[in-house]
């Protein structure tokens, strides 16, 4: 008499490639700490998208890694460090946009820097 379930009712949850709890390897915490810097040096010197690039990069393939894996400890640190830069890239834009108006507008009245 078997116990164990039939073939047919063994549900796989997660990767197949994960094995033993033995999760796959990210960069989660290299983009975590590079979109970190990347919203500090936005404020401090104004080329924060310099490094939020990299971060986007690096999030977006921890995510792709997380998501194939069910209970993936580095999901969530992915999901902030994307976060974190593309605000960093939409904040550099509109300062970048700002910046093109204001000189635009002081070209505009005559004003020589």
């Amino acid at each position: 008499m078997n116990n164990g379930p039939a073939s047919s009712q063994i549900i796989n949850y997660g990767d197949e490639n994960m094995i033993n709890g033995h999760y796959a390897e990210t960069y989660t915490l290299v983009a975590f700490i590079l979109s970190l810097l990347s919203i500090i040096f936005l404020f401090l010197g104004g080329f924060g998208i310099i490094l939020a690039i990299p971060g986007v990069i690096l999030a977006n393939n921890a995510l792709i890694k997380t998501r194939s894996q069910l209970g993936h400890p580095d999901h969530n640190m992915a999901k902030a460090a994307l976060i974190i830069s593309w605000i960093t890239i939409g904040l550099s834009i509109l300062a970048i946009l700002g910046f093109i108006l204001v000189f635009l507008l002081l070209g505009g009245l005559g004003v020589i820097l």
